[in-house]
């Protein structure tokens, strides 16, 4: 996919979260095995999650963000990715803060349009029909 080449780390952040989702719905699977009243739909609920296991995995893959099975990844990869991915959302939310903190306070609207190429641009065009209006 044309974001992991323009933000690599991207692709490791999005695994390293599918394996907390996957952890958590691998969990849920065990808690209906054993806590579930006998139901005909209800005992299939844990076949269910396993399919939709294997279904993410695949998708990961389709993707690009898992590069091989996830069986070939050790555990230590995979908490290794667990932490990278929420060690860039802490960052990132870190990143906000100072910036909504920080002491060059609000960036004002006028300094974000008039530092837009096409109102310099427009700017620009008006100072030089001024100029040659008044040089005439």
């Amino acid at each position: 996919m044309v974001l992991f080449t323009t933000d690599p780390g991207l692709r490791r952040e999005l695994l390293g979260l599918s394996l907390v989702w996957m952890w958590g719905v691998q969990r849920l699977a065990g808690f209906m095995q054993k806590r579930l009243p006998p139901h005909p739909v209800l005992s299939r609920l844990p076949e269910f999650l396993t399919l939709a296991l294997e279904c993410n995995e695949t998708r990961l893959r389709r993707m690009g963000v898992l590069q091989g099975p996830l069986a070939t990844l050790s555990a230590a990869q995979k908490s290794a990715l667990v932490a990278e991915a929420y060690a860039r959302k802490g960052g990132a939310t870190a990143r906000k803060l100072l910036d909504a903190v920080s002491l060059r306070g609000k960036k004002r609207l006028t300094e974000t349009y008039l530092n837009d190429p096409a109102v310099k641009a427009l700017m620009l065009d008006s100072a030089r029909s001024e100029t040659h209006a008044q040089a005439e």
